[in-house]
């Protein structure tokens, strides 16, 4: 997924205009903190990591675009928990999926019971 970068900059006119740049969302340091919280003794090296982060970044590019599907066929500018759990199904395979949609459920619920 890449983000984009919106920047001004001055014409010879004087007046603004927009450039854009797009810089590449980058997992590798997410990656290395689970590592070091995992207490693993492996060390990663850095093929690994770009790999890894190649696949975090395929993955966050599906899922953007599943959701930006179903969000074009409702018509409407917010999503329900259906639709994100459709997104989910067909973005990862099936163990991951499932295993993310529980994730996601006890992440709202423990945040909900935090607020309260």
């Amino acid at each position: 997924m890449q983000k984009n970068i919106v920047s001004k900059s001055l014409s010879s006119s004087g007046k603004s205009r927009k450039r854009s740049t797009t810089e590449k969302i980058n997992f590798r340091k997410y990656i290395l903190r689970l590592n070091k919280s995992l207490k693993l003794k492996q060390k990663l090296s850095g093929r690994f990591l770009g790999e890894m982060d190649d696949f975090m970044c395929h993955i966050l590019e599906m899922f953007e675009d599943n959701l930006t599907n179903l969000a074009a066929s409702t018509y409407r500018k917010t999503l329900t928990v259906s639709q994100l759990e459709n997104a989910t199904r067909l973005s990862l395979p099936m163990k991951l999926d499932e295993f993310a949609i529980d994730y996601g459920r006890n992440a709202v619920s423990r945040s909900l019971r935090n607020i309260n």
